[in-house]
């Protein structure tokens, strides 16, 4: 609180006010030392310092405002000037006072200008080097290096002090002007001990220059080169921090040394460890979300374009045989009823590849992997699709088997897997194509492929056919049946596979451990 105090008082007062303060403290000392006017030899030779006293106190006292050098210079010459024209003044209202002396031929006039060019000279040699401490000081509030070299200055300066006020007070211990002896008891005695104490200390400080500016260079040299170790590794952690603010959570800094700057950077490269671990987390959890949300509108999009295609031929045929149905049935019934069937199975198989998918989604599909025979599976369902394949769609379904080959496998959910492969091969097969299931044995798992000779699909795709609702250029199907195929393979630690050349056809391969 005292530092803030003297912070407040120093630099902080207009010009004017700094002049009027520096007016009112010489002319109070004035004023005490006419109480002495029997010692006259005393108060002429402290009247000078008084002044230059008041001249010292508005130097402190002015405020320093951020300026250009030339700026700088002529606002402080202006409140010299300005101080300068009160002290002279003080001469003139006050001519009791015994200035000159028979010995001294030295008019009124001639002391007012020849003390009015000290006052400046003093003013402005008092400004320069508080101007040299303020760029100092801002220079070392903002570099920590600096910062260290200025206390440890400043210890070196303390001592100095020391020194230099004990011999002034060495030096006050017998003080006489001329041959009139020095009453300190009264205020004239004191000021003027105050005085020749504070000049003694000033050519203390002169004679000594050479020896304290060599100290106080050595000493710099000393702490900048110490501190230099300490200030880099503080920069080094200030330029990782501001990487990090920008974005870069893979900054490290090294470690060095074993004492609090080595354990900050080690918590620092913890922190940035453990920070970028969580975006790391954070990121691939939006990922996630986005691609949930994302996975409910496709949901929703193809459920309502794929629901509502098979219950409006439902609703057609069933309005249609109501409105024929008099006392006979239409006859176009049993083929209505056919096409209602299918439309309902097709909704059936929809809602069911839902329900699986979902149940796999949360880890609550329902296996029995055994081991199973293959051949006998493949065989049945060439056969049951074989003849709705060439009915519907004029494509041959046909088979390629070895006599025998097992697998470990659920083997509804395998015959689900390869039903969707079958349908995804007809559905994209013009008439007159083929499509052939053919079962081998690679490695130590059974292989099963679903080869097609149909339109192809194109290499920009082939990385997203397994995805969840989606749908090449020319498909016109919901999008779940292949990552169904996916879902239930890798269920049963299986492997799915795609290949593909336009043009020519599509293979589409699942691969089970074997027994």
């Amino acid at each position: 609180m005292e530092r803030s105090a003297a912070r407040r008082w120093l630099w902080s007062a207009s010009p004017l006010r700094a002049v009027i303060e520096g007016w009112l403290i010489s002319t109070i000392l004035l004023l005490l030392l006419l109480t002495d006017s029997h010692q006259p030899l005393l108060v002429r030779f402290s009247t000078v310092w008084v002044m230059l006293f008041g001249v010292m106190v508005s130097a402190f006292r002015c405020r320093m405002p951020a300026q250009p050098l030339v700026r700088a210079l002529l606002y402080d010459f202006g409140v010299a000037v300005l101080l300068m024209v009160g002290m002279i003044s003080i001469f003139y209202f006050a001519p009791t006072l015994p200035l000159t002396d028979q010995q001294i031929p030295i008019t009124l006039v001639e002391f007012g200008l020849v003390f009015g060019s000290a006052d400046i000279l003093a003013y402005m040699t008092l400004r320069l080097p508080m101007r040299l401490w303020a760029l100092w000081e801002v220079a070392r509030k903002r570099h920590l290096r600096w910062s260290i070299v200025h206390a440890q200055l400043m210890t070196l300066l303390v001592l100095l002090a020391v020194f230099v006020v004990w011999q002034a007070v060495e030096f006050s211990r017998n003080l006489s002007i001329g041959e009139q002896p020095l009453e300190i008891t009264s205020p004239a005695g004191v000021l003027l001990s105050v005085t020749l104490m504070l000049i003694f200390a000033v050519v203390v400080i002169v004679i000594s220059l050479p020896v304290i500016v060599g100290l106080m260079a050595l000493g710099a040299v000393l702490s900048y080169t110490i501190s230099r170790r300490t200030t880099r590794r503080i920069e080094a952690l200030a330029t990782a921090t501001s990487s990090v603010r920008n974005g870069a959570y893979d900054t490290r800094v090294e470690v060095d040394g074993e004492d609090e700057i080595a354990q900050l950077q080690q918590d620092f490269n913890a922190m940035t460890a453990e920070l970028e671990h969580t975006l790391a987390a954070l990121k691939t959890e939006r990922d996630t979300v986005t691609g949930l949300l994302q996975t409910r509108r496709e949901l929703i999009a193809s459920v309502s374009h794929e629901l509502r295609t098979p219950l409006a031929s439902i609703r057609g045929y069933l309005d249609s045989t109501l409105e024929h149905w008099q006392n006979t049935p239409p006859p176009t019934l049993r083929h209505d009823l056919t096409v209602i069937e299918q439309e309902a199975i097709r909704v059936q198989r929809l809602v069911d590849d839902l329900f699986t998918l979902s149940r796999a989604e949360v880890g609550r599909l329902t296996l029995r992997c055994v081991p199973t025979e293959l051949v006998s599976i493949l065989r049945r369902i060439v056969d049951t699709g074989a003849p709705l394949a060439w009915q519907q769609r004029r494509v041959k379904l046909s088979i390629e088997t070895p006599p025998q080959l097992a697998a470990v496998v659920d083997e509804t959910r395998l015959e689900q897997v390869l039903w969707n492969l079958v349908h995804n091969a007809l559905r994209h097969t013009a008439p007159g194509g083929i499509v052939v299931i053919a079962a081998r044995a690679t490695d130590a798992r059974a292989q099963i492929d679903v080869r097609d000779t149909g339109d192809g699909i194109p290499p920009d795709e082939l990385a997203h056919v397994w995805e969840r609702f989606y749908r090449g250029d020319r498909s016109d199907g919901a999008g779940l049946g292949l990552a169904l195929v996916k879902e239930l393979t890798e269920a049963m630690d299986g492997t799915v596979a795609v290949s593909s050349e336009p043009g020519k056809g599509s293979v589409f391969s699942v691969a089970f451990p074997t027994v």
